[in-house]
Order: C-alpha cells, then sequence, then structure tokens
C-alpha cells in the first residue's frame, strides 16, 4: 500500500473511470490507505481499521482499471474475514452481504467496456465459488491434517465428534466458562477481560489450571485438542 501511495503521488495516472478526475482521488486514497495500513503495523487487533484499508483498496483498484487486483483484494478480505471468525455466525448471511455489495460496487468497471465488466464478474463469482468450497472441505476435514495433543494420563476424552461435558473435569465454574469461551466462542484474554472485569492475569491464572487439567502447554493446544468434540454449552 506504501508502495501504490509512492506511484500514485510521483506517476501520471490517467484511468478510464467514472470518477471525475481521478488522479487526485487516487492520490488521496492511496496515501491514506499506506498511512491507515503503517497504523495496523502497531495496532495489529485494530481489526475493523484493516477491513477498512482492505475494502477502500478494493473499491478504487477496482473503479480505476485495475480491476483485477481489485477482485484479487476482495477474495483476500473475504478470507481474512473467515480468519478472524467474522463467518462464525450466520455465515451465509454475511457472505451474501459482501457478495452482493462488490458485485454492486463492481458496476463501476463498466466505463472499461461491456467485455472486461463481464470477464470481472466471471472472476468475482470463480474466487467466491471457490472460497465457498474451501470454507466447507475445511468444516469438514480440518482436523484431519493436525495431530492432536495427547490429554494427561488419567484423562479420559470421549470419541471424536461426540459431545464433551467440561463439567466432568477437574475444572472450576470460571475455568469451565473461559474455556467454552476460548474453545467455543474465540473469545481472546482481552475480550474475556474487558466483558468481566478481571485482569489478565487472573484469566492466564484460570487458563494455566485448565491447560494443566487436560495436559496441554497453551490455548492452541487447548483448542486444537477440543475442538474435535462438540462443547455442552448448558
Amino acid at each position: 500500500m506504501l508502495a501504490a501511495a509512492l506511484v500514485s503521488l510521483f506517476s501520471p495516472n490517467d484511468p478510464v473511470t467514472f470518477i471525475p478526475n481521478p488522479d487526485i482521488p487516487l492520490k488521496v486514497i492511496n496515501t491514506l490507505s499506506a498511512v491507515l495500513a503503517f497504523i495496523c503495523i502497531f495496532k495489529p487487533h485494530w481489526i475493523l481499521l484493516q477491513y477498512f484499508v482492505l475494502g477502500l483498496q478494493t473499491i478504487s483498484t477496482t473503479w480505476t482499471g485495475v480491476e483485477t487486483l481489485g477482485a484479487f483484494l476482495f477474495a483476500f478480505l473475504v478470507q481474512y474475514m473467515f480468519c478472524n471468525s467474522f463467518f462464525k455466525s450466520k455465515p451465509q448471511l454475511k457472505f451474501f452481504i459482501l457478495f452482493l455489495s462488490y458485485s454492486l460496487v463492481s458496476i463501476g468497471v463498466y466505463p472499461q467496456g461491456l467485455e472486461r465488466l463481464v470477464v470481472h464478474y466471471g472472476i468475482i463469482i470463480f474466487f467466491c465459488g471457490s472460497n465457498i468450497f474451501i470454507y466447507k472441505e475445511i468444516e469438514t476435514k480440518a482436523f484431519d491434517f493436525y495431530a492432536f495433543p495427547k490429554p494427561r494420563d488419567g484423562i479420559k476424552l470421549p470419541e471424536k465428534g461426540e459431545t464433551i461435558v467440561l463439567e466432568n473435569y477437574n475444572l472450576t465454574e470460571r475455568q469451565i466458562k473461559y474455556t467454552k469461551d476460548i474453545v467455543w466462542n474465540n473469545l481472546s484474554y482481552m475480550e474475556i477481560v474487558k466483558r468481566d472485569s478481571v485482569s489478565i492475569s487472573t484469566v492466564k491464572n484460570e487458563m494455566s489450571a485448565v491447560f494443566k487439567e487436560f495436559g496441554v502447554k497453551n490455548k492452541f493446544d487447548l483448542t486444537l485438542m477440543l475442538g474435535q468434540f462438540k462443547l455442552n454449552r448448558e
């Protein structure tokens, strides 16, 4: 994005677009994106800002003659949202809204010619279809790619795909709650801290006890171990 800003600032740019005098808006958008991307380096937890930058660049490139790059950025944005559990609830609705939104944005490709617009829509459909296919494959086969951590001696786990009842283990009520938050609801330690108004050390100490109970070293191993089961949410 920094490179895009420098190229925009020091190179002439006169794309075919419906935007009047596009050279100035491009300089502003690319410079703003570069500044925001630089901020994201130091604020990696500002996920919404990262979405905004990617979305801004997706629209900008789509409307200014590099619509193929715009389609790639859109596909990356969707995949990045997936990695951040954006689609954990109501995935079909959220994906449809994103697809519809970008489809409307893509009408801006028309000044480049009808043929390029048709090709662009074909690329969008391909990217969206491949994302859906990959999502479905991950949903059903993700755990086949991992070597699961072994539980400590004396801990009996259910069969893969069955329900695990955390109350059957040597865990306090708070530890069970935090475990469900982290494994099932994909919350971070800081999100738990803010919600429950507790210190980060409290959350870490409680989770350390959970790790010890199941014989794992960290949050990732715990999620990997318990993620193969259905969690009892009662």
